[in-house]
């Protein structure tokens, strides 16, 4: 996935060329998303099928996403180890840069990540009237596993 990116500047804001990029930017919640291995039918709704969450984009080259699973859980009581570890296992979040290279792609810089994975992710987008599609390029498992690609579907909120 950053393969060949090491040339690319880790601070850039979007390229402002046109539609694409006022289209993208705003505030965007999550409809669905899917995670799928390259070559293979198979979809996993990582989140449920409603998950919760939001991205936000803005006109300075600015992201920030959070991603919650349908079913995650309040603690009873005080909150223990038990609870962090399910609530780290049914979310995802990060923020950083971006930039809009043209043909509607993205390049997405992560300064900070619930994971820890700051790599540039690269994705292709599709504006159309309130909905915002993502794909993401195929990326290594990080836990090892086959070759992934990430799909997302978000609604603008404004």
């Amino acid at each position: 996935m950053a393969i060949g990116l090491g040339a690319l500047p880790a601070s850039v804001g979007p390229s402002v060329a046109g539609d694409a990029a006022s289209q993208f930017v705003g505030v965007w919640k999550m409809i669905s998303f899917e995670r799928r291995q390259v070559g293979v039918d198979k979809v996993v709704k990582t989140y449920g099928e409603h998950p919760k969450g939001y991205r936000v984009h803005t006109a300075a080259g600015r992201m920030i996403y959070m991603f919650f699973a349908e079913d995650r859980k309040a603690s009873v009581g005080e909150i223990t180890d038990a609870d962090r570890i399910g609530w780290s296992k049914t979310m995802a979040s990060a923020a950083g840069t971006y930039k809009l290279t043209g043909d509607n792609r993205l390049v997405f810089y992560p300064e900070v990540s619930a994971v820890q994975y700051l790599q540039p992710i690269l994705s292709g987008f599709e504006v159309t009237d309130n909905a915002l599609i993502m794909t993401s390029d195929p990326i290594k498992d990080p836990a090892g596993g086959p070759d992934l690609y990430f799909r997302s579907t978000y609604e603008r909120v404004e």
